[in-house]
């Protein structure tokens, strides 16, 4: 899948495949609507919303339109994840405007003990709905929310309201203010604050933690990155892939030892065994059926698997994720998770 910031960009993009005889479309909530200039783009590109999906076969490019950009810094203490501003908030270029603001930083900032200025604020889906996002365009844009959190490299990530909560990228979850002054507050927010200020504390004495959120590189406007499918067996049903390797780099450039590999592998096979569409954390019929962590060079199924790698072998059950494994719009996979940073100590 493609990204683009722009629409000359996207249609630059479209263009290219148009003069190969490609058939596209607009797809939106699984409608599809082709186009075949310029102007029909634009038409459909109204009609779409919150992000122009393109498809033709089993290629997709995706235009993300940001209208409130996120709030923040490097390495923040708190993230607040909400799920889309309203026309208030777009206009002043400010998340939260009015009574909300007053209340997020009355209630929640101050009491954790949160200077305004070491947190940021980013929507889903940062565009004015006038309704709450929904899955389909969520899901749009959760490689360009994931980058976000890769950029601001928060301690701790909060979410406010159901959408961001459903998601599943937060630690700790609290009522959005918005719904706090519309229907008010039955002690909820002062309990989810204690929780926020023990995971500030719990951060700062494990300073050294990182949320890598994505062990391989982050999905990027432009192109994703992943770790390749690199067999399928079709009637059984079977990808296999080299989940890790010895000295691969992380998204922070450091690199997983080859104990780090096994340990991942283990955690996971005893502790997890289970898998989701783009980190969107909700599970899907598949299982691993297979799973290797080789010690030496060796080839399967014509495929060169270096020393210390872990390669794992998944059954899909799932008749919709299946017939994308096949298509080829699913390439690969892409791990997640937590790791912690061992500095090297030098002797003189």
């Amino acid at each position: 899948m493609k990204y683009f910031s722009n629409f000359d960009d996207l249609w630059v993009h479209c263009k290219s495949l148009l003069d190969t005889g490609s058939k596209l479309y607009v797809e939106k909530a699984g409608e599809r609507r082709e186009f075949s200039t310029k102007r029909e783009l634009g038409i459909l590109d109204r009609w779409a919303g919150a992000a122009t999906i393109i498809t033709t076969g089993a290629e997709r490019a995706v235009l993300l339109k940001v209208e409130m950009q996120p709030q923040g810094k490097e390495n923040a203490k708190a993230v607040f994840i909400a799920g889309s501003p309203n026309r208030i908030e777009v206009s002043r270029g400010v998340p939260l405007a009015g009574e909300g603001r007053r209340l997020f930083r009355k209630s929640i900032l101050e009491p954790a003990g949160l200077p305004e200025e070491e947190t940021g604020f980013l929507y889903l889906v940062p565009r004015c709905l006038n309704r709450e996002p929904n899955a389909y365009e969520i899901d749009a844009w959760r490689p360009w929310t994931l980058q976000q959190l890769q950029t601001m490299n928060p301690r701790v990530v909060v979410a406010l309201g159901k959408a961001a909560t459903d998601e599943g990228l937060a630690q700790i979850t609290m009522p959005h203010p918005h719904a706090v002054l519309r229907y008010g507050d039955s002690g909820e927010i002062a309990r989810k604050v204690k929780r926020l200020k023990e995971a500030l504390v719990e951060a700062q004495n494990t300073d050294q933690v990182l949320n890598t959120w994505n062990l391989k590189e982050f999905p990027v406007v432009g192109e994703e990155i992943h770790a390749p499918i690199f067999k399928a067996d079709e009637e059984r049903r079977l990808v296999y892939g080299v989940i890790a390797e010895s000295g691969m780099v992380d998204a922070q450039g450091d690199v997983m030892n080859a104990r780090t590999i096994e340990d991942m592998a283990h955690d996971f096979m005893v502790r997890f065994r289970r898998f989701d569409e783009r980190h969107n954390w909700k599970p899907v019929e598949a299982l691993p059926v297979e799973s290797w962590v080789f010690r030496e060079d060796v080839t399967l199924f014509g495929q060169l698997i270096k020393a210390v790698s872990w390669v794992i072998g998944v059954k899909v059950f799932d008749d919709r994720i299946w017939q994308k494994v096949l298509s080829g719009l699913y390439k690969g996979f892409s791990i997640g998770g937590k790791g912690v940073r061992i500095p090297r100590v030098r002797f003189a």
